[in-house]
């Protein structure tokens, strides 16, 4: 901040100590650094860790001087140590969200870099899925998505600008989805095609539950019936 004191006629006034001014307005923001730059002109450093716009007014030995337009303090670069994600878990055949919050160094959160961010299945039965676009919402929250086939634990990596974020890679369980009778679905199987009809030899039924991936479900509480031909 600049500040030219005159008095009423316009005469600057010189001489004045940085305990003459207060300020106001400030939120989180500080000055310091006054400097008498001599002539009436006085000068002051307006520095914040918190992105924000703030109005700054000013009194000098009580006479109140207004105040400056608002000062825009914007988020500095992101930082890959302060960035974290949610990633949830998945079920075959749908889409797994992600949340990215980018934050800075002071924990400021950063829109604008969703180039900066990628993601990848690093390991696990769904390792090259592809992703989504990553959509900023303009809060420092980024939302992806990808949609997993294979039932098991993936790896979700991410990076921000190439450096891996806080905690990646992230785990998501993938559950087989719903019962299927498809293709690839469920299976019915026979160990015999003859049985000896005398109320003693029987055949066994197996019935193997899966997804429309083959994926393979183990699931309670499922009603089957069977009924016969003749």
């Amino acid at each position: 901040l600049s500040l030219t004191i005159l008095d009423a006629d316009g005469v600057p006034v010189r001489g004045l100590e940085s305990d003459d001014f207060e300020f106001g307005g400030l939120s989180s923001a500080q000055v310091t650094g006054f400097s008498d730059q001599g002539d009436g002109i006085y000068t002051f450093q307006v520095t914040n860790t918190v992105a924000e716009a703030v109005s700054v007014s000013v009194e000098v030995s009580g006479v109140g001087l207004g105040s400056f337009d608002a000062v825009t303090f914007t988020p500095d670069a992101p930082v890959a140590d302060n960035t974290t994600a949610t990633v949830g878990d998945g079920i075959a055949g749908q889409p797994t969200s992600i949340t990215i919050t980018v934050l800075d160094a002071k924990g400021n959160p950063v829109a604008g870099i969703a180039g900066d961010l990628a993601l990848s299945v690093s390991s696990g039965p769904n390792q090259g899925a592809s992703f989504t676009a990553i959509t900023d919402n303009g809060d420092g929250t980024y939302t992806v998505s990808y949609t997993p086939t294979v039932a098991g634990s993936d790896e979700i990596a991410i990076t921000l600008d190439g450096v891996a974020i806080s905690g990646s890679p992230y785990t998501s369980s993938v559950e087989p989805g719903p019962i299927s009778v498809g293709a690839d679905g469920s299976e019915l199987s026979v160990d015999k095609t003859s049985v000896i009809a005398n109320g003693v030899s029987a055949a066994t039924v197996t019935l193997q539950l899966r997804d429309e991936y083959g994926n393979a479900i183990s699931q309670e509480g499922v009603e089957v019936s069977f009924a016969t031909t003749h």
